[in-house]
């Protein structure tokens, strides 16, 4: 399995971030309390996907990154992200 350079500055940034962290240790020590949120490979995920706080420096990058992509293929806003999500 390929290993991204990308996840592990994910998770960098996500461990500091204070939101995450008591988020994540609740979601790990309560999981029954809180349906929809798994952990997955050090990650928090909602509904499958990972989870990001507002304000996330990885958001815009995924963003600029998603629509200069070919299936980003300049749609607009709604539909990169549509995709994204």
């Amino acid at each position: 399995m390929p290993h991204f350079q990308f996840l592990d500055d994910l998770k960098s940034e996500l461990m500091v971030t204070p939101e995450y962290v008591t988020l994540f240790k609740v979601v790990r020590d309560y999981p029954l309390d809180h349906p929809g949120f798994t952990i997955n490979n050090e990650l928090l995920l909602h509904k499958g996907r990972i989870w990001l706080n507002n304000g996330n420096s990885f958001i815009p990058l995924l963003l600029e990154e998603f629509h200069k992509s070919p299936l980003g293929s300049h749609t607009g806003f709604i539909k990169t992200l549509s995709h994204l999500q």
